[in-house]
C-alpha cells in the first residue's frame, strides 16, 4: 500500500536558511550521550518566535524555524563548559549564585543571536546560534 500522496522527489523536507539577526527562541532542552560516549551534551533546540525571512529570496518564512546546537558537557583542556552555561543563565535572567538546572532552560524564552552557516562536507547550508540574551522586556509569547 502506497503511503505517500506526493511523489517523493518533489517533497522538499530542507530546513529554511534564515537571514542572520537576533531573535526571540523558545528552548527545549535534553541531556544525550556525545557520540564517542565519553560524556554527555546538552542538547538545545531554538525554535524561532519571530517572523523571519529566507536568507536567499527575503520571502517570509511560513513554516517553523528550529536550530539545534549540542554544549558539550565535557571539559577538555582548552574547553570549559561552564563558560557556555553561564552566558545561557545570564539570558535567562537566572539569579546570581544560583545553580543553572535542566527545568530553568526547558520551554524558556530567550533571544539567540542566529547567523548564517555555509555547506561543509556532507552537511547543508544553514544556520547557527552564536550567543544568547536577555528577551525583550515588552515581549508577548505567542503561545500566551
Amino acid at each position: 500500500m502506497q503511503l505517500n500522496t506526493k511523489n517523493l522527489q518533489d517533497i522538499d523536507v530542507s530546513r529554511p536558511v534564515i537571514e542572520d539577526g537576533l531573535y526571540h527562541v523558545r528552548l527545549a532542552a535534553e541531556i544525550k550521550d556525545n557520540k564517542s560516549k565519553t560524556g554527555k551534551n546538552l542538547v538545545l533546540t531554538h525554535e524561532v518566535l519571530d517572523v523571519c525571512n529566507h536568507r536567499d529570496t527575503g520571502e517570509e518564512v511560513n513554516k517553523a524555524v528550529r536550530i539545534i546546537r549540542y554544549l558539550s558537557l565535557v571539559p577538555t583542556e582548552n574547553y570549559d563548559p561552564d563558560e557556555s552555561l553561564k552566558k545561557l543563565a545570564i539570558a535567562l535572567e537566572i539569579e546570581e549564585g544560583a545553580n543553572l538546572e535542566l527545568e530553568d532552560v526547558q520551554g524558556a524564552v530567550v533571544k539567540a543571536q542566529i547567523v548564517h552557516k555555509p555547506a561543509e562536507g556532507d552537511f547543508q547550508e544553514g544556520n547557527d546560534v552564536k550567543y544568547w540574551a536577555a528577551k525583550d522586556s515588552d515581549f508577548v509569547d505567542p503561545q500566551m
